[in-house]
């Protein structure tokens, strides 16, 4: 398939890589390394300083999960288990055909729904950097989450795709 047509498939994409005051922390864990190892000699110290906080922030940025929206077309009509249009939220993929309205939540709607109206059961995509997000319901019951609480630094948007996909598949289905 061409590079364009994935990229009209594609209603919303998002990598959740750290802020700045992640980035501050991955330095001062090299500092810290540094200081720590400074009695054994200026160059270890210093390249094993370097090195940690090098491989820290790659490893945040090569671990920051992908949020997706696309519109794949349903397959054979008779397969239960092609999801047609999907989100993708890290690793889990799900049928937007089995989520309900998506909700766009500011930083006290998340915290509110991660802390006091949290429900064990949700599939949840947290980044500690990320202030806002989208929570959606499943309306599968076959699915154990009843809920998916996804972090987000355009959540309006990603809503907003969510709901192009639904309506895609919509459509799509008859």
């Amino acid at each position: 398939m061409s590079d364009s047509a994935t990229a009209d498939r594609v209603l919303f994409r998002e990598k959740l890589v750290p802020g700045p005051g992640a980035l501050l922390i991955t330095a001062l864990v090299g500092l810290a390394l540094f200081l720590c190892l400074l009695p054994l000699g200026l160059w270890l110290s210093l390249t094993v300083g370097v090195v940690g906080a090098v491989g820290v922030a790659v490893t945040l940025f090569v671990t920051a999960p992908r949020i997706e929206v696309t519109t794949d077309p349903p397959g054979d009509q008779g397969d239960a288990d092609d999801p047609g249009p999907t989100l993708r939220a890290g690793a889990a993929v799900i049928g937007v055909r089995h989520l309900a309205e998506p909700v766009e939540l500011e930083e006290a709607g998340m915290r509110a729904i991660l802390g006091p109206k949290a429900d064990a059961r949700s599939y949840v995509l947290h980044r500690s950097w990320v202030r806002r997000g989208v929570a959606v319901e499943v309306s599968d019951d076959r699915d154990p989450a009843p809920m998916w609480v996804i972090t987000s630094r355009r959540p309006q948007d990603l809503a907003d795709a969510v709901r192009r996909a639904q309506y895609a598949h919509s459509v799509q289905t008859g």
